[in-house]
């Protein structure tokens, strides 16, 4: 908060802003909480919650600021130095330089918050944006198809996200302490940094899943269980392979470096790689018939671990969607500002929400 208040007020006086008066930590918490009042009591635009119609305006909004006062906080609100920030053509050029120490700040208070399970999942979430940015993403088969991907790593049993980061492309790959790993290696290590040597487990699916990756996360004192393409390199060849030898229930495997690759034959074959179970136990699980009866089947536990423990971030996005309305549109803020700001501290919001409901007892998301 005093960063930010400090590079706002640093910022207005290098443009020399008319009639600035110098925010502080307080008055930036009331601003926020007034963005998010905005989010859940939305109107078509900014100006209407200061309406001298009492009909159309906000009490919990214009008793806090003059609209005067919130336009020029809007205005000039900053995160970092602009004058530091590198070159566009420069290879240490940052795309979220200008939010990074919020992005670093949101992160560091999570890890010491809260204390998750022996369960991690790795995953990725989109924040709904169609406007102009270099950093948007279409992804098509995704619920929320444009917008911000931000690769999350979440609590399984809470949904709680412990780390994340913002996807810039992939030529952010080429830095940092991973750089010379691939791109969905990287992601997977550097949101696990922080439980190295934890002998946690980390799950995710075949986007960033690699044979490398999983000795990687095993020397780091992790383990890992994630869905894999059949035909990444460094794998056995029965991965890949289509043709039919497996009887619905049967599963083979192989072991390399104390990487165990499986296949299991369910109405499709699965294909995973995992360091964290013994790929030879099984369990029994139920399938229906087209004709309505139930079977028994054979399954690889790590089939079963995996579905049970994967949808940490899938949760999260759950809580978050079904209170849409605290993430306020990008137009009551400002149009040029980057609503991944505005989702983050949202996400963080209800982060806390899952922390003290876990902690103190049921407490609805919306009343909290």
């Amino acid at each position: 908060m005093q960063q930010i208040c400090f590079q706002t007020n640093l910022y207005a006086k290098l443009k020399n802003s008319a009639q600035w008066r110098e925010l502080t930590v307080q008055e930036l918490k009331a601003f926020l909480g007034m963005i998010i009042v905005m989010g859940i009591h939305q109107l078509p635009e900014a100006a209407i919650y200061w309406s001298s119609d009492p009909y159309l305006n906000v009490n919990a909004v214009l008793n806090v600021m003059t609209l005067a006062r919130y336009k020029k906080i809007i205005e000039n609100l900053q995160c970092n130095d602009n004058l530091f920030q590198s070159a566009t053509n420069d290879p240490g050029y940052d795309k979220l330089y200008k939010i990074r120490p919020l992005i670093s700040a949101l992160n560091k208070n999570c890890l010491k918050v809260y204390h998750p399970s022996t369960s991690l999942a790795v995953d990725e979430s989109m924040v709904a944006f169609k406007g102009r940015t270099s950093l948007k993403q279409y992804m098509p088969m995704k619920p929320v198809n444009r917008g911000y991907q931000i690769w999350c790593l979440a609590d399984v049993n809470t949904g709680f996200i412990s780390n994340f980061d913002v996807y810039t492309g992939k030529s952010a790959a080429s830095r940092g302490e991973f750089k010379d790993c691939q791109m969905c290696e990287r992601v997977v290590l550097e949101l696990c940094k922080p439980f190295f040597n934890s002998n946690r487990t980390v799950v995710f699916d075949n986007l960033f899943s690699t044979f490398s990756l999983m000795k990687q996360l095993r020397k780091q004192g992790l383990y890992s269980c994630g869905t894999v393409r059949g035909n990444r390199k460094g794998l056995p060849q029965f991965l890949a392979s289509k043709l039919q030898s497996l009887n619905r229930g049967e599963f083979t495997f192989a072991v390399k470096s104390g990487v165990a690759a499986v296949k299991w034959q369910d109405s499709k074959a699965v294909c995973l790689l995992s360091t964290a179970l013994n790929p030879k136990d099984v369990v029994f699980i139920k399938r229906k018939l087209k004709d309505g009866s139930t079977i028994r089947i054979s399954c690889p536990e790590v089939v079963h671990v995996y579905n049970s423990t994967m949808g940490g971030v899938d949760h999260f996005d759950q809580i978050r969607e079904s209170h849409r309305q605290l993430l306020c549109t990008i137009s009551t803020v400002k149009t040029k500002r980057k609503p991944a700001v505005i989702s983050n501290e949202t996400s963080k919001a209800i982060d806390k929400w899952f922390f003290i409901k876990n902690e103190e007892g049921p407490i609805t998301c919306f009343l909290f």
